[in-house]
C-alpha cells in the first residue's frame, strides 16, 4: 500500500515534535541542571533533590524526543508496529505537556505541542491510517 499523504505529514510532525523536545530536554538539563548545582552548593540537600528531578525530567523529555524520531521513521515506512509506537508517543508527548503546563508553563508556551499530540492521536484512531499500517 502506497502511504497515505496524511501520514506523510504525521510523520514530519512527529520530526518537529522531536526536535522540540530535544530542545527542552536539553534546556531543562542545563538550566534546571545549573540551578540546582548552584543550590547544592548552598545546601547539598535541596541541591541534590533539585538536581535528581532536573536529572529525571530531562532524560524522560529525551527520551519522548527518541520515541518521537522512532515513530517519525516507522510512519514513513509504514511499519506494522508504528501505529501502536505512535499511539503511546503522543500520549507520553501529551502527558509531558499538560505536566508542563501545570508545572513550569502555560497552555501559551505548550498549546502547539497539545495540539499537534492530538492531531496525531485522532489520526492514528481513522480506519483509513489504521489499514495503511496493517491494523484493521
Amino acid at each position: 500500500m502506497n502511504r497515505p499523504f496524511g501520514v506523510t505529514i504525521m510523520a514530519i510532525l512527529a520530526v518537529v515534535s522531536g526536535f522540540g523536545h530535544l530542545l527542552r530536554g536539553l534546556v531543562v538539563f542545563g538550566i534546571a541542571g545549573g540551578a540546582a548545582l548552584a543550590l547544592g552548593l548552598a545546601n547539598p540537600a535541596a541541591g541534590s533533590i533539585a538536581g535528581i528531578l532536573a536529572v529525571s525530567l530531562g532524560i524522560l523529555v529525551l527520551m519522548v524526543a527518541v520515541l518521537d524520531f522512532w515513530f517519525a521513521w516507522g510512519a514513513w515506512h509504514l511499519k506494522p508496529w508504528a501505529w501502536g509506537w505512535g499511539v503511546f508517543t503522543q500520549v507520553s508527548s501529551l502527558i509531558l505537556s499538560l505536566l508542563a503546563v501545570v508545572g513550569w508553563g502555560t497552555f501559551r508556551t505548550q498549546g502547539v505541542h497539545i495540539l499537534v499530540a492530538v492531531g496525531i492521536l485522532l489520526y492514528l484512531m481513522s480506519p483509513g491510517v489504521k489499514q495503511a499500517f496493517g491494523k484493521s
